[in-house]
C-alpha cells in the first residue's frame, strides 16, 4: 500500500513538472540554442515527466492518479493548436474543452476495460467447460 501511494505522489510531482516553467521564472545563462529559459525548462520537463510516469507506473499507483498529468497534458495540446487571434474566445473555453476531453478519455476507458473484463469472463467459463469436459473423459477411461 505505502508502495501505491508513493508511486501515485511521484505521479503528482511529474504533473507539477509539467507546469513547473509557469511556477517558477528562472534564467539560465545557456538556454541551449532555445528562445529563453522558460522555454528550455518547458522541454527539459517535458522530456522528464513521461520517464517519472513511467519509473511510478512499475509500482502500481491508483488510477486517479493519471487523471492530473492526462489534463495537464491534454490543456497543453488544446494551447498548442488553439488560435492565437485576441477576437477569438476558445481561448477561454480552453479549459473546458480540456475537462471534457479528459471526461471522454476516462470513459473511453471505463469502456475498454467493461469490454476485456468481459472477454476474460467467457474465457474464463470456456475453460471451465474444457475441463469439465476433460474431466468426464478421465472418469470413464
Amino acid at each position: 500500500m505505502r508502495s501505491r501511494i508513493i508511486a501515485s505522489l511521484l505521479i503528482l510531482i511529474s504533473s507539477v513538472l509539467l507546469i513547473l516553467d509557469k511556477l517558477i521564472i528562472v534564467e539560465f545563462s545557456n538556454n541551449y540554442g532555445l528562445a529563453d529559459s522558460a522555454t528550455l525548462l518547458w522541454v527539459v520537463t517535458q522530456s522528464i515527466a513521461p520517464m517519472l510516469i513511467c519509473f511510478a507506473s512499475a509500482f502500481k499507483p491508483f488510477r486517479i492518479a493519471y487523471i492530473v498529468p492526462i489534463y495537464l497534458y491534454t490543456l497543453q495540446l488544446f494551447w498548442m493548436f488553439s488560435s492565437s487571434d485576441p477576437k477569438s474566445n476558445d481561448r477561454d473555453f480552453m479549459y473546458v474543452y480540456c475537462l471534457g476531453s479528459v471526461v471522454l478519455f476516462l470513459i473511453i476507458i471505463i469502456l475498454f476495460n467493461k469490454f476485456f473484463k468481459k472477454q476474460n469472463e467467457l474465457k474464463k467459463r470456456v475453460s471451465v467447460l474444457e475441463a469439465l469436459l476433460d474431466l468426464s473423459d478421465e472418469v470413464y477411461e
